[in-house]
């Protein structure tokens, strides 16, 4: 079952125990300030430590937490809980944004982020995975790392730098959405993402006069689901 909350309602549910047995919290933070509440990083680590899932995506979240008078309590959670820290401010260049080889989104094609909240106000945050930290996605190919993820082992956590909002193209929000959902509950990880990568195999890339090869090496469980 799944559900979606305001903030205000999400703190009066955790204040009353009532998100007991919630395994999954995704939470897409808009284009303000300040990003988060000492109280809902209080929330958020309980839930993570008592062996939940945390999604957390938005713009400017880094930068407000490190660079526009956020907490130490906040910080910390940047830093310990999503693995991360702020390393630059977005801009135009942050553009598209593409999978990093082997990683939780290896298999996506690169997707454009676009300016949700008008013209000029562009800034996906740049972030450094540390504390075991994994980059799962890069800006524009290069080593600017635009989302982190991590495994505990007991919990996971997925940070995007910027907000599923600001994906041009709904069909890879979804998609984004739906790796994430597959991730925190088991029926996706790197290793299986990695063993796919080696055993399908698509030539050429792009196809060349409306003809494309695939080959794989194997047998694949369940079949193959070709989208083109």
């Amino acid at each position: 079952n799944t559900g979606a909350l305001n903030p205000e309602y999400f703190k009066t549910l955790s204040s009353n125990d009532d998100l007991e047995g919630v395994k999954n919290i995704y939470m897409n933070i808009g284009w303000t300030f300040p990003a988060i509440s000492d109280d809902m990083v209080f929330d958020l680590i309980s839930h993570v430590n008592g062996g939940g899932n945390l999604f957390l995506a938005g713009q400017d979240v880094a930068w407000d937490i490190t660079q526009n008078g956020g907490t130490p309590i906040a910080q910390n959670f940047l830093r310990t809980l999503l693995r991360a820290n702020y390393i630059d401010d977005g801009n135009a260049s942050n553009n598209p944004v593409t999978p990093i080889a082997d990683e939780l989104f290896a298999d996506f094609d690169a997707f454009s982020l676009f300016e949700y909240y008008g013209a000029g106000l562009f800034y996906p945050d740049q972030l450094m995975p540390m504390n075991g930290g994994i980059g799962c996605l890069s800006y524009d190919g290069t080593n600017k790392i635009a989302a982190v993820n991590f495994d505990s082992g007991t919990s996971k956590t997925v940070y995007l730098g910027f907000g599923v909002e600001m994906i041009q193209d709904e069909s890879v929000q979804a998609d984004i959405m739906k790796r994430v959902y597959d991730y925190f509950n088991g029926t996706v990880d790197n290793e299986e993402i990695d063993a796919l990568n080696a055993m399908i195999q698509v030539f050429p890339n792009p196809a060349s006069n409306g003809e494309l090869n695939i080959e794989v090496q194997g047998s694949l469980q369940g079949g193959l689901d070709l989208q083109l």
